[in-house]
């Protein structure tokens, strides 16, 4: 009776302790924000998706018009070709998507003029081929000073297109970052910023975002931000692509999301007098540092959001230089009973808190474990997630893992520079030190030594 009579005053005494609120723990108390009080945006999960690769192309025309470069396929019969001979044929080019041309070259020079024997230079800038042709049978078959007879052929083909010459740098060839298991939770294989350089002519109504990205390696991957950037040669006017929110207002910056490394939302915000539903393309000219005009496409988009690009936002102009940016990699932290560890996160998907735990190798609602001993200690529920603000200063976040279990709205989403920490709660310390005393001492007072 003696020996269960010191095991009531054990538990008794263990459950009074536990009871009381002004129990001393032994961790350093942090004061933080319970996740059932922040706002919705931090458990909403972010998932983006490539916008559609038409809105990167140029809007596609039936009909072609002539300007300086343009070669032309040109035979007249007696003049440039001999009385009944066939015409000569000359094939494309293999990535051109022209037909044979019949003729002989010529060149649309500088003045957007073409020069022929016998007559004088024929203007032909802005003309389609048939309008071409039918001014050049009009300058040989005046009626008044007709220098050829109506039985004479005149043949008039487009045999090559002008071309745009423009640079791409892509930052987006380095491999994707990964977890390195044998150094303990490192990420490695990080982008060193390094650019591929090529240089493209691009055939008049070729010259968009989408040739030119399709002739260097495809749409931008993993390793690539989700924006790029064309810096203008010429007068073009630039500036950052419209976004719209479902339901929301026009926002008129872009900028790489979804997470940024303060931990914030990376949308670049509009002040509320400024925003306007009714505006469909960005109209503010951004700069370089030097000067340089800058348009920024977006290539992904986020859920729900809605992307316009403007008919001239994908054009690209002699000269203009695309640049795709690498992707920084982003990472989060653990520590406390997570150990140590850099772990990437996805790149077109956010995580929670719970998933966070999970890829860091810890298992999440799991039963406590204690080896042999009768009664189980608790396992650690209480997360303090530490999120890195502008400045020197950070909000802590306070989540429950069992609340979290079971309501989906406390999963707080995980950014860019948090920092996860995993301990016992102050109850749950208690208890353990508790049951740690009961399997020592109070089952032994039981069974005997």
């Amino acid at each position: 009776m003696l020996k269960i009579f010191k095991l009531l005053v054990i538990v008794c005494f263990g459950q009074v302790f536990v009871q009381s609120s002004e129990a001393q723990i032994f961790n350093r108390p942090i004061p933080a924000v319970p996740a059932s009080q922040l706002p919705r945006s931090y458990t909403q999960r972010v998932q983006t998706s490539p916008v559609e690769a038409a809105m990167l192309r140029n809007r596609p025309s039936k009909k072609y018009y002539l300007d300086t470069d343009d070669v032309l396929g040109i035979f007249i019969e007696g003049i440039l070709g001999k009385m009944d001979e066939m015409p000569p044929v000359q094939l494309p080019d293999p990535d051109s998507d022209l037909p044979p041309s019949i003729g002989y070259p010529v060149p649309v020079r500088d003045d957007g003029t073409i020069s022929l024997p016998l007559v004088e230079p024929i203007a032909v800038r802005g003309l389609t081929i048939t309008q071409a042709e039918a001014l050049i049978k009009s300058k040989y078959l005046d009626p008044d000073q007709p220098i050829l007879k109506r039985e004479n052929r005149i043949m008039v083909s487009l045999m090559r297109k002008r071309t745009i010459s423009v640079y791409v740098l892509r930052g987006d060839e380095s491999q994707s970052a990964t977890l390195n298991r044998q150094r303990s939770g490192i990420v490695n294989q990080r982008s060193d910023q390094s650019r591929r350089s090529t240089r493209l002519r691009l055939p008049e109504g070729d010259n968009d975002l989408l040739n030119a990205l399709s002739r260097t390696g495809g749409l931008p991957g993993v390793n690539a931000r989700s924006d790029v950037r064309i810096y203008r040669s010429g007068g073009t006017q630039a500036g950052s692509v419209g976004r719209y929110q479902s339901g929301g207002k026009y926002n008129r910056g872009f900028s790489e999301f979804p997470r940024t490394a303060m931990g914030g939302s990376s949308y670049a915000r509009t002040p509320a007098s400024s925003q306007s539903t009714s505006n469909r393309y960005a109209q503010p000219t951004a700069y370089s540092p030097n000067g340089t005009r800058v348009t920024t496409v977006p290539t992904r988009q986020r859920a729900g959001e809605n992307i316009i690009i403007g008919p001239t936002d994908a054009r690209l102009n002699d000269g203009d230089v695309v640049v795709i940016e690498p992707r920084d990699t982003e990472v989060y932290y653990t520590g406390g009973l997570l150990g140590g560890g850099e772990f990437p996160l996805p790149r077109d998907r956010g995580i929670d808190v719970l998933e966070a735990i999970a890829t860091a190798g810890q298992s999440v609602g799991a039963a406590g474990q204690n080896g042999f001993a009768v009664i189980p200690q608790r396992t650690p529920t209480e997360v303090l997630i530490l999120r890195p603000r502008p400045g020197q200063s950070q909000l802590a976040i306070r989540v429950d893992v069992n609340r979290a279990l079971a309501d989906p709205t406390q999963r707080v989403q995980i950014r860019a520079g948090d920092l996860l920490i995993l301990r016992h709660s102050r109850r749950e310390q208690i208890q353990n030190a508790g049951i740690g005393v009961l399997n020592a001492y109070g089952v032994r007072q039981i069974f005997g030594n």
